[in-house]
């Protein structure tokens, strides 16, 4: 197996024998300046030893043939060629058993019987019984990537960074954990809350769930939400060095055409999320997908009083995440779902920096309005296709309505150097704190951090990004915005940005 000559080739999974062989060819060395005592060397030498979290290290390959295949068997290992030419080795978590696993993988020469034109790496691994999933930072919401045994800090809010105004200490001391939901029956197995850590173990399925920490008396002093999504978590950065996340929060694929690619929604300045839709096109009445309790019982999102306002508290949101709260008692006056004059616009963020609030993974924040500015040709609303800064799917040279596919494939700059598609998750109505006046698959609409600075009414923050191919009675409505109030009682979708 040989591809043309060139230190630039990419690496190419086969199978091979009963493993998998990843060949790579390299820049042609003579072997007039082969290595001395074998022509193939690896630097460094030795085992390569992980760590249980997995990781990545590099090893370099010195050989004078024109490519080399490496050889291994095992899928807790995955193999690439980096861009300077050197074999990147990663492993994945080890979680729940008691002993270290080993690999060996095989270099050598294809087509070449000689054991001057072969080599091996060893690999290794510990193991842990639980994985800290807040080993670099403490978060609102934790990603596992596979079955296994899971721990976190339980005593501290968020990545306990506090709000300016608001009375709220870091700290908690939790007397025991509790399962709120799940997306799908047996996502989670056991959860306890062991020496202020809680420690769950999670099932192959990928989906959401939501885990409060309470006192002694059973009152929730904060909750987290635990992310497995059914693909890779990607970094997409942009020619401005700004990177996004590949995936909606909470996301479970990319697939337009899947409902899972909705994620979550978010009332603004809130930590704790809502299930969006089931279907990929809903109506107006479209009820949320169904959310489980331990027992696989349904569990209800519930909804705030329409005639009242004397609940819509942070206090009462903290201590009760599964509650999506109306605005209709103050509509008029208030858009926010936080009664009239206990509204706050640092709970995302303040002065540039992540709070206690930010529902985002560790590394990860809600994005500033200004992220999605190029979404339109002139950063402003639209209603003409051509001045959307969208990917021709088609490959037909035009903007049309054949490229949408649930939601638009947005260039993340002006230059179109990367897109990624954004569905349309449609929204919580703040009025109603229901998923009802928006439709799933026409209508999208995403957060920023930021409130929305004008005076044409309160309680109003920035949609970084708002769209739509229909109006509620399914006429055509196309319009892209990458900016704009929007009542805080709504709930929308979230696309993180790095920190």
């Amino acid at each position: 197996m040989k591809n043309p000559v060139s230190r630039t080739a990419t690496a190419i999974l086969t199978p091979f024998a009963s493993g998998l062989a990843l060949a790579i060819c390299l820049l042609a060395i003579s072997c007039d300046n082969k290595p001395k005592d074998n022509c193939i060397q690896i630097h460094p030498e030795g085992n390569l030893e992980f760590a249980a979290e997995g990781g990545s290290l590099q090893v370099e390959i010195s050989s004078c043939f024109d490519s080399w295949e490496a050889v291994y068997d095992t899928s807790w290992l995955k193999l690439s060629l980096s861009e300077e030419g050197s074999l990147d080795i990663t492993a994945k978590p080890h979680i729940g058993e008691n002993q270290a696993r080993q690999s060996t993988i095989q270099i050598h020469a294809p087509s070449v019987s000689n054991s001057q034109a072969q080599a091996s790496i060893g690999v290794s691994q510990t193991s842990v019984s639980s994985l800290a999933l807040d080993a670099h930072a403490t978060a609102n919401c934790y990603i596992i990537n596979e079955a296994g045994t899971y721990s976190f800090n339980a005593c501290v809010r968020g990545n306990g960074v506090s709000v300016p105004g608001i009375d709220l200490p870091a700290s908690i001391a939790p007397d025991s954990a509790l399962l709120l939901w799940q997306s799908e029956p047996d996502l989670i197995g056991s959860l306890s809350l062991e020496d202020g850590r809680i420690r769950f173990t999670a099932s192959e399925k990928p989906g959401n769930a939501l885990f409060a920490a309470t006192d002694r008396d059973g009152n929730i002093l904060w909750s987290w939400h635990i992310w497995h999504p059914g693909t890779q978590v990607e970094e997409l950065t942009n020619k401005e060095g700004i990177t996004f996340m590949n995936l909606n929060l909470g996301a479970l694929t990319e697939r337009p055409d899947d409902p899972a690619c909705f994620g979550l929604l978010y009332q603004w300045g809130r930590k704790d999320p809502f299930p969006a839709s089931p279907t990929i096109t809903g109506t107006v009445s479209t009820l949320p997908a169904p959310v489980y309790d331990q027992n696989g019982q349904t569990v209800a999102i519930e909804a705030s009083s329409y005639a009242s306002t004397e609940t819509n508290t942070l206090a009462y949101s903290v201590a009760h995440p599964t509650v999506c709260f109306s605005n209709m008692a103050q509509y008029s006056t208030n858009r926010d779902w936080l009664a009239d004059g206990n509204g706050n616009d640092a709970l995302w963020g303040h002065q540039g920096q992540k709070t206690m609030f930010d529902p985002s993974p560790a590394g990860w924040r809600v994005p500033n309005p200004e992220h999605f500015q190029t979404v339109t040709s002139n950063g402003g609303y639209c209603w003409t296709l051509s001045d959307f800064n969208v990917e021709d799917r088609t490959r037909d040279g035009l903007i049309s309505l054949d490229d949408y596919e649930n939601g638009w494939w947005f260039y993340l700059d002006s230059v179109q150097s990367v897109s990624s598609h954004f569905p349309a998750a449609a929204r919580y109505d703040g009025s109603y704190a229901m998923l009802m006046g928006s439709v799933s698959g026409v209508w999208g609409s995403y957060w920023s951090n930021a409130p929305y600075e004008t005076t044409m009414f309160n309680g109003g923050a920035t949609a970084a990004l708002s769209f739509s191919v229909k109006d509620q009675n399914g006429n055509e409505m196309v319009t892209v915005a990458p900016g704009g109030g929007a009542a805080k009682a709504d709930a929308y979708a979230i696309r993180c940005v790095k920190e």
